[in-house]
Parts: structure tokens; C-alpha cells; sequence
């Protein structure tokens, strides 16, 4: 089968207001197998965003998923989730979305994941972010825009 996305990247950046123990929990639950089963790891780093003199610690989460077989899982998961309406906003705006290097954004809000587990887009910074590394051979942008429509036309894009 032909392998539309090499690498899923996501992310989340939880400030100290947020509740780390629900936004960590709802951020696993992107990823549609357990972490240590799979070896795949959670990296956590801090950002120091102080302002004159006032601590303030940014937690930030990262997962990279590289293997086929998890980001074929991941597409499938994420392409269940989302609605037809977001998958076709997706595509619409595939131009702005997919930089030169091939990677493609997008962010699904936080709130409505951690509750209900619904995949709803959003430009909002309270987002988990979400970059799928498009596999394209010779890797030239009509050949990336082409692979990424198949993403999402198709659940499971491999």
C-alpha cells in the first residue's frame, strides 16, 4: 500500500492556569494505542515565558509517531474523529496548510477533545497542534497536495 504520511508530530503547550493532568490525559488519548506498549515516547520540556520578574513555566508535550504502522493507526483514528465538514475545510485550504517542507498543520480544539473526545478544528491557541510529514516522491508541492487529499478522502491514509 502506498505511504501517504511519514511522520505525525503533535504537541500541546500547557500554561500553568491549565489543569496538566487533564490536558496530558486528553493529548494521549490523540494517539490511539498505548505509548509504552508501542515504545513510542512523550518527551516533555518547560519554556520559561517570566515576565519582568513574574514565573510563568510553559509545559510542553511532544509525540512523534514514525513507524508506519502507528501513523497509519493515527490517521485512521483521526479521520474517524473528524466530520466530513472539517475534513472538507481541510482540503480547501491545503495550500495554506502544507509548508515547503512538506509538512501539513492543523489543530483540533482542546476543550472539545478532553471532554467528548470530538475532533473540531480550530485557529485558536487552546489546540492540541497536529503536523502530518507528507511522503511524496519527487517532493514537489502538487505531488504533496495530491498525497494529502488521499489522506483524507481516504480513513486510514497509509
Amino acid at each position: 500500500m502506498e505511504r501517504l504520511v511519514l511522520a505525525v508530530h503533535l504537541r500541546v503547550f500547557i500554561k500553568p492556569e491549565d489543569e496538566f493532568e487533564h490536558v496530558r490525559s486528553g493529548f494521549l488519548r490523540l494517539v490511539p494505542f498505548a505509548l509504552a506498549d508501542e515504545k513510542v515516547e512523550l518527551k516533555e520540556e518547560t519554556i520559561d515565558t517570566s515576565i519582568e520578574g513574574t514565573p510563568r513555566i510553559v509545559r510542553v508535550l511532544r509525540i512523534t509517531l514514525s513507524k508506519p504502522r502507528h501513523v497509519t493507526l493515527f490517521l485512521e483514528h483521526l479521520n474517524e474523529k473528524l466530520s466530513d465538514e472539517d475534513k472538507r475545510t481541510l482540503l480547501n485550504q491545503k495550500e495554506s496548510r502544507l509548508d515547503e517542507e512538506g509538512l501539513f498543520y492543523l489543530r483540533l480544539e482542546r476543550i472539545a477533545w478532553m471532554v467528548d473526545s470530538d475532533a473540531v478544528l480550530t485557529d485558536s491557541g487552546n489546540c492540541y497542534h497536529i503536523a502530518l510529514d507528507i511522503a511524496a516522491y519527487p517532493k514537489k508541492r502538487d505531488v504533496m497536495l495530491t498525497q494529502l487529499e488521499k489522506v483524507f478522502m481516504h480513513a486510514g491514509g497509509r
